[in-house]
């Protein structure tokens, strides 16, 4: 998260809420180089959680380099993401883990993405989401409809098959699909924003977007993973 003094403290109430009849966790949180008092905020946080840790990166790297640094330090089997903004609701983490998880989960069940049941977007913006939604599914095949969607419960070993780069945040369920995973999308639940602004643009995302979506072509067709038969058989 970045600059989102406000939001973190009523965020960590609610999730640890929500998470009192869920299963075990643990909770970190990301400062993607904040300006505000959002470091500070998050350190009163962590006085809310049973297990909560602070990863803080002395300048904005990016949404993705926050994502990878999560994924390594996660000590979980699985992953559940949401932004710091409020609008994702922690209750449908509970929700969604029952329903996929909890019963036992397929074994090559990789990625469950959230897809939005409305959207608190600006009419540019959800016009242009909608356009780019569209191409990257011709494009990529990924099984999801509402790639924007920050709620993402994943296996971690299928977040760390994920390769690194600036935009890998906007391909989730393409790169976990190129390595063999399976994907499901659900309905979640969208809020207005609590406090404070979005940070993502619409031209320049469109620009890096187009050049990104060429790269995981580009991984797409020359992926080589592969299943592996184990066996203690040395003769």
């Amino acid at each position: 998260m970045m600059n989102e003094a406000g939001n973190v403290l009523p965020l960590t109430r609610e999730l640890v809420a929500a998470m009192a009849t869920g299963p075990d966790y643990e909770l970190i949180f990301i400062d993607d180089g904040s300006s505000d008092g959002t470091v500070a905020e998050i350190r009163e946080a962590l006085d809310l959680a049973p297990s909560a840790l602070l990863l803080i990166h002395p300048k904005q790297a990016g949404k993705a380099a926050a994502l990878y640094n999560g994924f390594r330090r996660a000590r979980g089997a699985w992953i559940q993401t949401i932004d710091g903004d409020m609008q994702q609701d922690p209750a449908d983490i509970v929700r969604v883990w029952n329903a996929h998880v909890a019963p036992g989960a397929p074994a090559d069940l990789g990625l469950i993405s959230g897809a939005r049941n409305s959207r608190h977007d600006g009419t540019v913006k959800w016009l242009s989401s909608r356009i780019a939604n569209g191409v990257r599914r011709a494009m990529l095949d990924d099984d999801v409809k509402d790639v924007g969607c920050a709620f993402k419960l994943m296996r971690r070993e299928a977040a760390l098959d994920m390769p690194n780069f600036g935009g890998m945040h906007r391909f989730v369920a393409a790169l976990i699909k190129r390595a063999g995973w399976r994907v499901i999308e659900v309905t979640v639940t969208d809020r207005p924003r609590h406090m404070g602004k979005s940070k993502y643009g619409t031209l320049g995302r469109l620009a890096v977007g187009i050049a990104d979506l060429l790269g995981v072509m580009w991984l797409r067709m020359r992926a080589t993973f592969s299943p592996v038969a184990e066996t203690d058989d040395r003769r």
